[in-house]
């Protein structure tokens, strides 16, 4: 029984170097992960759309939506906001899997605070680490702030 035991520990113990982990959250990863966070909010903010489409979205995301709808969806949802006056970053969440997505590697959502002409919202930015290494848009979200 011992020895069925030790046998078990050893198997667990040995098979965990082989199981893949997840990747592991560095400083410079929150930095870049933090800077292109705020590169897609101030463009959504001066509604360069299309610039965030060509140049800050991750494949993953571009292989879900089309650009059109993209573009479609941010132009008319952003259209009575008006001009950004100001943006803050509030705070900055990371994850290594989304359970309603299946996606598994580096994401980083941040939240900013964001002052338009006509209201406030919170705009919560979402990026992933894409093939090339850079961090890029994978989700975003608005609410009004109270």
């Amino acid at each position: 029984m011992k020895h069925r035991f030790a046998a078990l520990c050893s198997a667990i113990l040995l098979l965990s170097f082989f199981v893949p982990q997840a990747p592991a959250q560095t400083a410079a990863d929150k930095v870049a992960a933090e800077k292109s966070g705020e590169g897609i909010v101030n463009a959504f903010g001066t509604r360069k759309y299309k610039l965030v489409w060509d140049q800050m979205t991750s494949q993953w995301f571009k292989s879900r939506v089309t650009e059109e709808a993209f573009l479609a969806n941010l132009s008319m949802g952003r259209a009575q906001l008006g001009a950004m006056q100001s943006t803050k970053l509030v705070s900055t969440d990371y994850a290594t899997q989304d359970p309603s997505s299946g996606y598994q590697g580096s994401i980083y959502a941040m939240m900013f605070r964001s002052k338009y002409a006509s209201t406030d919202i919170f705009e919560r930015i979402v990026v992933i680490k894409d093939g090339d290494g850079n961090f890029r848009l994978s989700g975003f979200f608005a609410t009004p702030a109270p």
